[in-house]
């Protein structure tokens, strides 16, 4: 294969893979964020049902 071509395969890989990292590192934030709801709604829930 030319050389060009591989070193221009090679950038679009780098950069797929650097796109990748950022949805992943993304993904791995909003999981921690819904879990973070998820305590503060059972909270509410329990608080709610102390009072009834």
């Amino acid at each position: 294969m030319n050389e060009s071509v591989e070193n221009l395969l090679l950038e679009h890989l780098k950069r797929f893979q650097a796109g990748q990292d950022r949805i992943e590192r993304k993904l791995e934030e909003l999981v921690n964020r819904i879990g973070h709801l998820a305590l503060s709604v059972a909270s509410l829930r329990r608080d709610y049902a102390h009072t009834e």
